[in-house]
């Protein structure tokens, strides 16, 4: 199997059918326009950082989603901590689940993302995700509590954080751990409003409604399309992308 669609499907959440950049764009969790302009850079070299706070947001399924951008035959591998980062040079694609202290595998802190925040400067890329959603929230994490500093912090190049929104308390209870009940919290919508990239001199950013260059455009077309012809597994997408590419 591609390694692209094997960390993508190593990555899905809870067993399902890993979502595609296609289905996202109809789920409204990105625009079309914001589809484009990161693909567009991902078909130009870029790294991406997914952030959103609470679990289950949706920026595993983002962040792996736009995998199926990577050029053919792309060698792609799934971090853990303690690999020999040096080994590690121009043609390497490097895949972080998680940017955390949590100590879960497949989840990196300190030393391992400094390894993993240098690979950019030695040509290689990178992908990751992080309980985050401001720049300041990522520095604190990668650039000051990892030690990685600016330069780890902008080995990112985008960084794509998820907002996510709750209805007002439910009326539904669910049992706590505690003993009694809790409220649930319904989540009303998910979406992506803001995306900021570094330029090589600080960090820009760009909203929903980003406007297009002919490049873009040509890649917001073919999205369309594949939505409309059903083309919407990671699969099928990359199938079509290659092909284009071809």
């Amino acid at each position: 199997m591609d390694s692209v669609i094997a960390t993508i499907h190593h990555c899905r959440q809870r067993g399902e059918r890993p979502l595609s950049v296609v289905d996202l764009i109809e789920k409204e969790l990105i625009s079309l326009n914001q589809a484009a302009w990161m693909v567009s850079r991902i078909e130009a070299g870029s790294s991406w950082l997914v952030g959103a706070i609470p679990g289950h947001a949706g920026k595993t399924t983002l962040m792996s989603a736009l995998l199926v951008f990577l050029e053919d035959h792309q060698e792609v591998t799934v971090t853990r901590a303690g690999l020999a980062w040096e080994t590690f040079s121009h043609s390497s694609f490097l895949v972080t689940e998680e940017i955390s202290d949590h100590g879960r595998p497949g989840y990196l802190w300190g030393s391992d993302v400094r390894g993993l925040t240098a690979l950019p400067a030695r040509g290689g890329r990178i992908a990751a995700t992080i309980h985050a959603v401001t720049l300041d929230q990522v520095r604190e994490q990668i650039a000051e509590a990892c030690g990685a500093g600016e330069p780890g912090m902008a080995a990112f190049q985008i960084f794509i954080p998820i907002t996510v929104e709750f209805a007002p308390e439910s009326e539904d209870q669910a049992p706590s751990a505690a003993g009694g009940h809790r409220r649930r919290r319904t989540v009303s919508s998910r979406a992506v409003e803001l995306i900021h990239y570094h330029d090589g001199k600080g960090w820009q950013t760009i909203d929903r409604n980003v406007e297009l260059t002919g490049r873009e455009n040509s890649i917001a077309d073919f999205l369309r399309s594949c939505g409309e012809s059903g083309i919407h597994t990671c699969e099928a997408l990359r199938e079509a992308w290659i092909a284009r590419l071809g």
